[in-house]
């Protein structure tokens, strides 16, 4: 069993039958660094476009289609100091009619506080002077290169994985996925330093996460 040290230089924004950018045994660790959900680096200089750029995709050989992939998510450390999210509810949770009731979504800046394992905002409003949450890493985005040929947005999930943003995938947790094309080709990206349950403003506190 090898660890990989992962630098990638190119990332995708749609999970597909692309040329790998590395090649893994089964049972090999992968460490790497991702950009954030916009496509900002932990220099906050831009890298790539959005939606979810993810990481990838990785290659592991001997996997064929109808084997599945098991992915362990063994540790997650946030590389900078802030996050972001938007400070309004989504319009896609909310009824049509409502939607133009729904305030401004001005972007907010959190603090991340690595040494307390911490985030609070950075301009908090009265109400919400003082309160902090624990952090909880997870990723938000990862899977494999869909059936068919398919070309599918990092903004959607389905069998292959894609945008789940599920707060449980974070370290200690295992996932399954179909393996649909020769070698999985995996992809990752969209790390969060923590989220509730559910995206329902459409952002959690999102930054580069290693």
């Amino acid at each position: 069993m090898a660890t990989h040290r992962f630098i990638p230089t190119a990332w995708h924004s749609v999970l597909g039958t692309l040329p790998a950018s590395l090649a893994i045994e089964s049972g090999d660790i992968v460490i790497s660094e991702t950009i954030d959900a916009n496509g900002w680096d932990k220099a906050d200089e831009k890298a790539a476009n959005g939606p979810n750029p993810m990481n990838g995709p990785i290659a592991v050989a001997g996997s064929v289609p109808g084997d599945t992939l098991r992915v362990d998510i063994l540790a997650m450390t946030p590389i900078r100091a802030t996050g972001w999210t938007r400070a309004a509810l989504a319009g896609n949770v909310v009824d049509p009619s409502f939607v133009p009731h729904l305030p401004p979504r001005d972007r907010v800046t959190w603090r991340i506080d690595r040494n307390a394992q911490s985030a609070s905002l950075e301009n908090p409003p009265a109400s919400l002077s003082g309160m902090s949450f624990p952090l909880a890493p997870m990723i938000g985005c990862f899977g494999v290169a869909p059936k068919l040929g398919q070309a599918i947005s990092t903004s959607t999930s389905g069998e292959h994985g894609g945008n789940m943003d599920y707060r449980r995938f974070g370290p200690g947790a295992t996932a399954w996925l179909p393996i649909a094309v020769p070698g999985a080709l995996f992809f990752f990206g969209d790390c969060h330093a923590l989220q509730g349950d559910g995206e329902i403003v459409a952002q959690a506190s999102r930054r580069v996460v290693k």
